[in-house]
């Protein structure tokens, strides 16, 4: 008759290790050896999950900015009385370097900046009016 005990040892098995002894090896050689592997990784899983959904969440945030602000009237108004404002001052620009390459005449070039400037003068006065 086999004892019981022999027969328990002929049966039970070490089960394979969980992690490979060459990254053992690589931790205790680290100089992060003194702390718990385990820990470590939940902690920077945590950071790098946790920088994601902040990233997200201030994306989201700007989003929602934009749209309530597109949505406002009077403020889509005053943007676009702003992008006015530089489409002017950037034709005006432009007409001036032509002016200085000779590609317009003196008279052409005085006719076409006062009218620029006269569009200048009342975009400007309807946004001082908007921010009052």
């Amino acid at each position: 008759m086999k004892s019981i005990y022999m027969m328990s040892a002929a049966v039970t098995q070490t089960s394979p290790s969980f992690h490979n002894p060459g990254h053992l090896r690589m931790w205790f050689d680290s100089p992060l050896r003194q702390f718990n592997p385990h820990i470590l990784l939940i902690i920077l899983g945590v950071i790098i999950i946790g920088g994601g959904l902040f990233f997200i969440y201030f994306r989201q945030k700007d989003q929602n900015r934009q749209i309530s602000l597109t949505e406002d009237k009077e403020e889509k108004i005053f943007q676009q009385l702003l992008g006015k404002r530089d489409a002017i001052m950037t034709k005006m620009i432009d007409l001036e370097d032509e002016l200085k390459a000779g590609k317009i005449s003196e008279d052409k070039f005085h006719e076409q900046f006062n009218a620029y400037k006269d569009m200048l003068i009342k975009v400007k006065f309807n946004i001082k009016q908007m921010t009052e």
